[in-house]
């Protein structure tokens, strides 16, 4: 089964659990970004490259949700 189809399951799942798309935006942004600082060792210019982020628009957005560089 390719991903496509299992991300349909899981928003099909998603939505019909009540999760409005604001709230699934908001999750998976705050996974990416944790991945992504995890990946590089928490190192914001990298992981910024890695998302295709500037540098300042991750470091607001780690702010914003409070997320812990490691």
């Amino acid at each position: 089964m390719e991903i496509g189809e299992e991300l349909e399951k899981i928003i099909r799942y998603l939505i019909n659990s009540g999760v409005t798309l604001e709230e699934f935006e908001e999750v998976v942004e705050k996974i990416y970004i944790k991945e992504a600082l995890k990946i590089n060792g928490g190192k914001i210019k990298d992981a910024a490259a890695l998302l295709g982020l500037h540098r300042n628009t991750l470091a607001g957005k780690i702010k914003k949700y409070k997320i812990k560089r490691k």
